[in-house]
């Protein structure tokens, strides 16, 4: 799973890049998706209308906020963490493209109509 490798992504300091996934333009949450911080840093992601649920550890944390915040565009999202994590900013962007695709996939993100 995508949110395995983000620690190892986070102390990549050069070399190897991961493969890049095209970013997806438009993108936003389900507009019934219940998201909620958990005490231990976790998030709960629900879906009443599918009835999808996805935890995330803190990391899954901090790229959802991410995300959110910088109007679910990865790029900007690995702008702001990549010095928080101390981090490649160009991994830490792929693997955030690769987390969207998966929630994409899953019907927990969408992409917005024109």
């Amino acid at each position: 799973m995508v949110l395995h490798s983000i620690r190892r992504t986070a102390r990549r300091t050069g070399g190897e890049r991961p493969p890049q996934k095209a970013v997806v333009e438009g993108l936003r949450a389900e507009p019934d998706l219940m998201a909620k911080v958990l005490p231990d840093g976790r998030l709960d992601l629900f879906s009443p209308r599918t009835g999808i649920r996805h935890r995330c550890g803190p990391l899954g944390t901090s790229m959802w906020i991410a995300l959110q915040q910088n109007d679910w565009d990865p790029g900007r999202a690995a702008a702001e963490l990549a010095p928080l994590w101390g981090g490649d900013e160009e991994g830490i962007r792929a693997e955030l493209n690769g987390w969207v695709g998966e929630f994409l996939a899953a019907g927990l993100l969408t992409i917005r109509p024109h």
